[in-house]
């Protein structure tokens, strides 16, 4: 084989690896959203336990 061709990547090979960075992109967002919906939940119920800290 060529020496120039065994050095580049395929078309093939991009794909995949922007499909996978896209889904792992996907998985943290939705991660980070349920991580601050949990965050929110708390604050609100240490807000009702402990009337003074508002």
């Amino acid at each position: 084989m060529d020496s120039k061709l065994s050095q580049a990547f395929t078309l093939i090979e991009l794909l995949v690896v922007i499909a996978i960075i896209g889904i792992l992109a996907g998985i943290i967002v939705v991660s980070m959203g349920s991580a601050q919906g949990s965050a929110d939940d708390a604050r609100r119920k240490m807000l009702i336990s402990c009337p003074s800290l508002l």
